[in-house]
């Protein structure tokens, strides 16, 4: 946590006070979910994407047959 925040004002921190002010913070968000933006854009089919696989729906069997009309 304490070596994210030091990468966090190294980057960001632009008067170099050691905290980030309201427009550094501002500043920081932004691109922060610019990056990010771009690198979920980027996963399309040349990265796996980690999780489960998607769910598929079972196919249609048509309906049920009540246990008097078997053969």
């Amino acid at each position: 946590m304490q070596n994210r925040r030091a990468q966090m004002l190294e980057r960001f921190d632009a008067d170099g006070d050691g905290v980030l002010s309201d427009a550094e913070r501002m500043n920081a968000r932004e691109t922060l979910q610019t990056e990010r933006r771009a690198r979920i854009q980027g996963m399309g089919k040349t990265e796996k994407r980690v999780g489960p696989p998607p769910r598929r729906r079972p196919p249609n069997r048509g309906p049920r047959a009540a246990p008097a009309n078997r053969e």
